[in-house]
This record gives structure tokens, C-alpha cells and sequence, in this order.
């Protein structure tokens, strides 16, 4: 695992090189909604994201959410409440999502509904 300076540094320098670290975030949730695609089927499955308050974490778990939720039901709980939900990038990624957004008091409920929890509480 990467440490937070390790971590910083690589995104300062693919903004630096690249640009817009969005499309790194759209990366690495279209690719874990791959992964539950590939696992589990497309579609008909009941899925709860749940999210931190970061980038690295929350808003590639909101974006996997946007790309599942075209075929499957699913709820996204931000862990820290959805006004944790304030940077930038986390904002353009709830954009993208339609769906349910709900706060911690909801974590238990949403777990006990769904066939798939995808856990995007810390990125790494």
C-alpha cells in the first residue's frame, strides 16, 4: 500500500503530466464495476457502496455506483454523511449518479438488502 506521501506525489505528477485527475477516478470506478459485472452478472443484483469522504476512496465508489446502477439496484451510503461529499471531484462524481444517496444511520438496513456490498470507505 502507498503511503500519503507516495500517493500525493503520484497524482502531482499525473496532474502535472496529464491533467484532470477525474478521469483517474473514472478509471477505477468503471474498472471495479467491471469487476462485479464479471463476478456476479449484469444486472438484477441489489448493491450497496459504501463511501468515504475521499477522493481515492468515495468517489470511485459513487462512480462504480453510476455505472451499476444501469442495471442493478443500488444505494450509495457516504459514511460521514452526504455533505462529506465536498470536494470538487466527489461533487462532479455525484453528478454522474442517479440514485440514493443516504447517510450512516442507513448502513445496517442497506447491508441487510443487498446480495453485493462494495466497500469505497478508503482509497489506496
Amino acid at each position: 500500500m502507498l503511503s500519503y506521501l507516495e500517493s500525493a506525489r503520484i497524482d502531482a505528477n499525473y496532474r502535472y503530466f496529464y491533467g484532470d485527475l477525474f478521469r483517474l477516478m473514472l478509471n477505477a470506478g468503471r474498472a471495479v464495476s467491471e469487476v462485479v459485472e464479471e463476478e456476479f452478472g449484469k444486472g438484477g443484483q441489489r448493491i450497496c457502496v459504501v463511501c468515504g469522504s475521499g477522493n481515492n476512496g468515495g468517489g470511485d465508489g459513487i462512480v462504480a455506483a453510476s455505472e451499476l446502477i444501469k442495471s442493478n439496484s443500488v444505494s450509495v451510503i457516504a459514511l460521514r454523511g452526504r455533505e462529506s461529499l465536498s470536494t470538487d471531484m466527489l461533487k462532479r462524481a455525484v453528478e454522474t449518479y442517479n440514485g440514493p444517496i443516504e447517510g450512516p444511520e442507513m448502513l445496517d438496513q442497506c447491508i441487510a438488502n443487498c446480495t453485493i456490498v462494495i466497500d469505497a470507505i478508503l482509497g489506496g
